[in-house]
Parts: structure tokens; C-alpha cells; sequence
């Protein structure tokens, strides 16, 4: 016999339906913290479903509901086609994506090294031209990034402050208590700690 629905569940899923919430650099499975965070953005009543995205492997068979990992190296605009492709095959081409850029342990060379500086002069507008309702939030690392690849390549954006960007969901939900409670039991930084030693703000386009 099928479930009936009641009513707060079914204002609950015409709410969240369609609403997809990415973190790039983050895996659910491998990854015992961003596992807690991906079950505390899945439970909240904002998305309809979390993808975790790193170039590793999850077994999305065994993932907890409303979550998925998609094996994607984004460093390169081939890697976000990619990435966008399967998202638009999975959830549709119109969903409204919440695209960001994980900001824990954010090393100063993690730009450079693995995450590409080319966002503001080919990805982000590669993203927006596949998910034309996604929006991209990535951290500031302490030698100005981000602020680089604008000033080498304008695009439309908004600055946050470290304060203002610790209010949007995806950073508000890392400081919740099962999370930074994970974090104090592998002895690493709290979520706090993380902010105050890597981040100077945040950039929304």
C-alpha cells in the first residue's frame, strides 16, 4: 500500500524539490566530516538533495538519503563540463543549484594547486551557461585568490565578509554542534578555527 503523503511532508518536498545544493571538493564517504555535514544540509529543509564532488569514488549505494557523490577533477573547464553534464542528466538543466566550494582546510596553495584559478575568467561562466540557475560561492584564502582572478578577469560578484558569509547555509550548518563535535574527536581545528585561520570572506556570483 503507498505511503499518503501528509500535508507538512508534502509542503516540505514542494519546497525543497528542485533546489540542489554542491560541494565541490568534498566527498561524503571518504571523508568522515564532510559525511556529518552532507547529512546536516540534506536534513535541512532547504534542499532536495546534496552532491558531494571530488575526483575520489563514493559507493552512492550506500549513501544516506538525499545524498550522492559525483567523481569530477574541477580544476579544468572539461572537468566542469563534465560536472555540469552530470548534474543537468540527474536533476535537470533548470534546478536551482547552489554551487560551493568547500572552505575547510584552506590552504593557501589549494587555488594554484587543485582548484584552478581560471573560475572568474572561463568556469563560472561555463557554469552559468549549462545551470542557468546556479549560483557559486567560493572562500577567500588569506593571499587573495579570488581577488587575483578578478582583478585579471571583472565579473559580476558580491563580496561577503567573513561574518556575512558565515550566515549562508552552507558555511552556518558547519558550525552546528554533531559537526564541530566530529571535528574535536579527529583533533582538528573546530569549524571556528578553520574560518579565522584560512578564510578572509567570501565571494557569491
Amino acid at each position: 500500500m503507498r505511503h499518503r503523503e501528509n500535508r507538512e511532508d508534502r509542503e516540505d518536498r514542494e519546497d525543497r524539490e528542485g533546489r540542489i545544493l554542491v560541494g565541490l571538493a568534498m566527498n561524503w564517504q571518504t571523508c568522515r566530516v564532510d559525511g556529518i555535514r552532507a547529512k546536516n544540509y540534506a536534513q535541512d529543509r532547504r534542499w532536495s538533495s546534496v552532491v558531494t564532488v571530488n575526483d575520489g569514488r563514493a559507493d552512492n549505494s550506500k549513501a544516506p538519503p538525499h545524498i550522492l557523490h559525483m567523481e569530477c577533477d574541477f580544476k579544468t573547464p572539461r572537468g566542469i563540463k563534465s560536472l555540469c553534464g552530470k548534474l543537468r542528466r540527474e536533476f535537470g538543466p533548470n534546478a536551482h543549484y547552489e554551487i560551493a566550494l568547500d572552505f575547510f582546510f584552506l590552504i593557501n596553495s589549494y587555488y594554484r594547486l587543485r582548484y584552478g584559478m581560471n573560475w572568474t575568467n572561463k568556469k563560472i561562466a561555463l557554469i552559468k551557461s549549462l545551470l542557468p540557475n546556479a549560483t557559486i560561492l567560493l572562500p577567500e584564502d588569506t593571499v587573495g585568490s579570488v581577488k587575483t582572478m578578478l582583478d585579471k578577469n571583472p565579473i559580476p560578484h558580491r563580496r561577503l565578509s567573513v561574518a556575512s558569509g558565515s550566515k549562508t547555509p552552507f558555511v552556518a550548518l558547519a558550525f552546528e554542534d554533531n559537526v564541530t563535535g566530529g571535528l574535536r574527536r579527529d583533533h582538528r581545528a573546530s569549524a571556528k578555527d578553520q574560518m579565522s585561520r584560512y578564510i578572509t570572506g567570501f565571494y557569491k556570483f
